[in-house]
């Protein structure tokens, strides 16, 4: 394995898993805020909860496979992290009638948790599009190589 493809590997593996978990700390405030109920109408919350957590344990998979240097690895969290990366861009800027960044921070009492899960999703959008660089990058270079 080149020098090149193990740090591709190491560094889909390390942005993936900061994905997943700033991916699970969105849902959680979001479940706390009620906004996954008025989401997701004619869904029940149950239902969408197991949907997402059934999504990120693929997710988890693909990055497992992905350390391994193979290829469905990659093309999982290649499929998968641009979900996440919209996920940043539907509360940066307000998509689909969704809650800016700014309806977040004041949505709580206290400054410093608002201003908490504002950079956890601004991380989110920064890790996200990190990965999927990176498992281009490692689906180009398995390629030529």
């Amino acid at each position: 394995m080149t020098n090149n493809r193990r740090l591709t590997t190491k560094g889909i593996a390390f942005f993936g898993a900061l994905t997943v978990f700033l991916l699970l700390l969105h849902a959680t405030d979001e479940i706390a805020r009620g906004e996954s109920a008025r989401q997701y109408s004619g869904v029940s919350p149950g239902s969408a909860t197991t949907f997402f957590i059934l999504l990120m344990v693929l997710y988890v998979f693909g990055i497992g496979w992905a350390w391994k240097g193979r290829k469905l690895g990659y093309v999982i969290v290649l499929v998968m992290s641009p979900f996440a990366f919209l996920r940043y861009l539907f509360h940066a800027y307000s998509l689909f009638g969704g809650v800016s960044l700014e309806g977040i921070a004041a949505a709580y009492t206290s400054e410093a948790a608002g201003a908490f899960f504002v950079f956890s999703y601004m991380a989110l959008g920064l890790t996200s599009l990190m990965t999927l660089i990176l498992s281009i990058n490692a689906l180009v270079v398995r390629k030529r190589a």
